[in-house]
């Protein structure tokens, strides 16, 4: 699990590399067979699809063994029957059998690399994990999947019973991918600089590395920025100057959206330093295991500065948990019972006009609407307001003349 641009999919194809299976599986290192799969090249997303292009790595792999000709030509055939057909079940079965003959006649070990793994796992129907779990379930010790997403797949797609088997045989071993160590980002700044014939001295590289946190989309816009001409490393503001970069501010954007609501508002919290809703807990765990957050600190203060930029902070938020109500650095806990049922109901419909029947609804539930005045109504509103924003100014609840009310942004 990883965020944007943090090298998942590279990770993926360091596996595939001989001398890395090589240094880490000893001398059965020709005994697996690495096959990476990669959404991008789905013809569409369907289990028809999932198995032809799992058929069509494992006839490639299976050329490039250099088995016998007889085996070469009975794993082309099994391709070559899936795609005349287009039959899901077929290709599924036809799948099971050439993972068994490889296991059963040549002996190899099979690790299915997943790649951009979110994206099958939203869009593909359940169909597909069942058949992944039983062809797992048939090959224990013999067969691996390994996949990389942005997210925990339980909070990208609601778990029913095939998908929640499969997602079993990942969750109990789940890592996140955090930024470079200072070697690997050394590596990978000298590798840029050789691309364009140039040397970035260990003094600069250093203010890079320092400045971006080695997470290799911001290490990566940053050293083309200094290898351009438009970023000296040395600067004193050099965390301002690269975030008004287009290539970093891009490459912090595509963090900052591939992050869940409340990862984001648990980010900011962080970030500005001010009281932290207790509902948000589970996001701030998440954001750890992704190594976005260090013991509570973000990866880096240039990513850190783009967050503050986004103004999170500044929206009103209810906590629900704690029955109280966060507004920047303040914290309200005062709101009668009534003032709380109006804020929860207008919170419901945040950013959509909330009319006087749906109000009443919602904040007297026990009477008679028509014995509800408008004037009580309103003065409700007055007396919330007044708590919201004691000033008057930046005030969250605005009157939709002749509509009702709505809760705002402030941002």
């Amino acid at each position: 699990i990883g965020v944007g641009s943090v090298g998942k999919s590279g990770l993926l194809r360091f596996l595939m590399r001989e001398d890395v299976r090589r240094h880490y599986l000893g001398e059965e290192w020709d005994r697996y067979l690495f096959l990476h799969l990669d959404a991008y090249a789905l013809v569409e997303f369907t289990p028809w699809a999932f198995y032809e292009l799992l058929l069509h790595r494992l006839v490639q792999t299976v050329e490039a063994l250099g088995l016998d000709q007889e085996a070469t030509t009975y794993f082309a055939d099994l391709y070559q029957q899936v795609i005349t057909s287009e039959r899901e079940l077929l290709a599924q079965r036809y799948v099971e059998r050439a993972v068994s003959t490889l296991r059963g006649r040549y002996g190899y070990r099979l690790v299915f690399l997943l790649d951009e793994f979110d994206s099958v796992f939203v869009q593909v129907d359940s169909r597909l994990f069942a058949g992944l779990r039983a062809l797992r379930d048939d090959h224990k010790y013999a067969l691996v999947y390994v996949a990389a997403s942005r997210d925990d797949l339980s909070r990208i797609r609601p778990l029913d019973g095939p998908s929640e088997a499969f997602y079993e045989l990942l969750s109990l071993n789940s890592f996140g991918l955090g930024p470079y160590s200072q070697a690997d980002a050394r590596w990978m700044i000298n590798r840029l600089a050789a691309r364009r014939q140039a040397h970035v001295p260990a003094n600069q590289a250093g203010r890079l590395i320092e400045a971006t946190g080695g997470h290799p989309g911001l290490l990566r816009a940053a050293t083309w920025a200094v290898l351009d001409g438009k970023v000296n490393p040395l600067a004193d503001d050099l965390r301002v100057i690269l975030l008004k970069t287009a290539g970093v501010r891009e490459e912090c954007r595509k963090i900052w959206e591939g992050l869940k609501e409340d990862e984001q508002r648990a980010l900011a919290y962080v970030v500005e330093d001010v009281p932290f809703p207790a509902d948000l807990q589970p996001a701030l765990a998440l954001l750890e295991r992704k190594k976005v957050l260090c013991k509570r600190k973000p990866f880096c203060r240039l990513f850190a500065d783009y967050v503050a930029q986004q103004g999170i902070t500044q929206e009103l938020y209810v906590d629900r948990d704690l029955h109280q109500v966060i507004l920047g650095r303040r914290v309200i806990t005062d709101l009668t019972e009534k003032e709380w049922a109006l804020l929860c109901a207008l919170d419901d419909r945040r950013g959509k006009v909330c009319d006087r029947n749906y109000l009443i609804r919602r904040v007297y539930p026990d009477d008679d609407p028509g014995a509800v005045s408008d004037e009580a109504l309103q003065s409700l509103v007055a007396r919330l307001r007044r708590k919201l924003s004691p000033s008057g100014k930046r005030q969250p609840i605005v009157t939709v003349r002749g509509s009702g009310y709505k809760l705002v942004s402030l941002r």
